[in-house]
């Protein structure tokens, strides 16, 4: 690689970093902006008073430190570090990495765009804040339902449409219909407890409900 790319000439290393990065900063040894580039025809953030100032000072408070550990590592491979840059109110969170070379006294400081990728952890964090509501609006009603459930007066059961078993009696229905039963009602088959002919009205009664929802 070396044999093949060592006779690049300025122009195509750009070229070459432009691909790599979205935005590159150079920096002098006091972390100063020496030059800067980038990829596409618009910035992601307003450049025109960068030049001349120090490059931690558009780095978000809340990942300056990471920033001056990325600079810190830049003599070796360090890894890539998620950076949030800031200017104008606007806000660019960036993949970043640096590069020096030995015996010059300049930073390369590569990032880029993660702006589609947290939009997409943005969206995630909110439907799964939905959800929580959603299944805690949720447990409240259940919690709602079963008081109710289980104070009614009136009896009340809850049968599987298909297998037409008992899911689910409340008290009331137990103490009305379970003594005719002769069993506990959950499990059981529906129509239970009652004689010939009012079974045969409750079937005709289901079916009617399965074939009009009603």
């Amino acid at each position: 690689a070396g044999a093949l790319l060592g006779d690049l000439d300025l122009p195509a290393v750009a070229r070459l970093l432009a691909l790599a990065a979205d935005l590159q900063l150079l920096l002098d040894g006091a972390g100063r902006i020496v030059d800067i580039a980038h990829a596409g025809e618009q910035p992601p953030l307003p450049l025109g008073d960068w030049a001349g100032r120090d490059w931690i000072d558009y780095v978000g408070a809340e990942t300056r430190s990471k920033a001056a550990e990325l600079v810190r590592e830049a003599d070796g491979p360090g890894p890539w570090r998620q950076l949030n840059f800031e200017h104008g109110g606007r806000s660019w969170p960036a993949s970043c990495l640096a590069v020096c070379w030995p015996g010059r006294p300049y930073t390369l400081l590569m990032a880029r765009d993660l702006s589609a990728l947290s939009a997409l952890q943005q969206r995630l964090v909110q439907a799964q804040q939905a959800m929580e509501r959603d299944y805690w609006s949720f447990r409240q009603a259940e919690t709602r339902y079963r008081h109710l459930f289980h104070v009614a007066q009136e009896g009340v059961l809850v049968v599987d449409a298909a297998s037409h078993k008992v899911l689910e009696a409340n008290p009331a229905a137990q103490q009305l219909i379970g003594p005719a039963a002769g069993r506990p009602l959950v499990g059981a088959l529906f129509p239970v407890g009652f004689d010939q002919r009012s079974s045969e009205r409750i079937a005709e009664a289901l079916a009617g409900v399965r074939a009009n929802g009603a």
